[in-house]
C-alpha cells in the first residue's frame, strides 16, 4: 500500500543530548522517526531547524517527493 502525506523535518539540540538529532513526523503522526542528524539531512536543511516535505511511505520506505510550505502542513490539521 502507498500512502501519500506531508512530513515535518525538525532538528533538535539542547545540552542534555550528546548528539543532534532530526525528528520526522507526519500530522497525525503515523510516521514518527528520530534518529541522528547525518551529513546528508543536514545539506538538505541547510541553515534552517525545520522544513516541511511531500512523502510517499512504500512499505518501510520513506520516499521524499518534494518540498512544500507550512500552509500545506497546516492544511492537513
Amino acid at each position: 500500500m502507498v500512502q501519500e502525506f506531508i512530513v515535518k523535518f525538525e532538528t533538535v539540540k539542547g545540552s542534555k543530548r550528546k548528539v543532534e538529532t532530526v525528528t520526522i513526523h507526519s500530522q497525525d503522526r503515523s510516521v514518527d522517526i528520530e534518529k541522528p542528524l547525518d551529513e546528508p539531512t543536514r545539506m538538505m536543511l541547510g541553515t534552517r531547524f525545520k522544513a516541511y516535505f511531500k512523502a510517499r511511505l512504500q512499505g518501510e520506505k520513506l520516499v521524499l517527493l518534494g518540498e512544500t510550505t507550512w500552509n500545506e502542513w497546516n492544511k492537513g490539521r
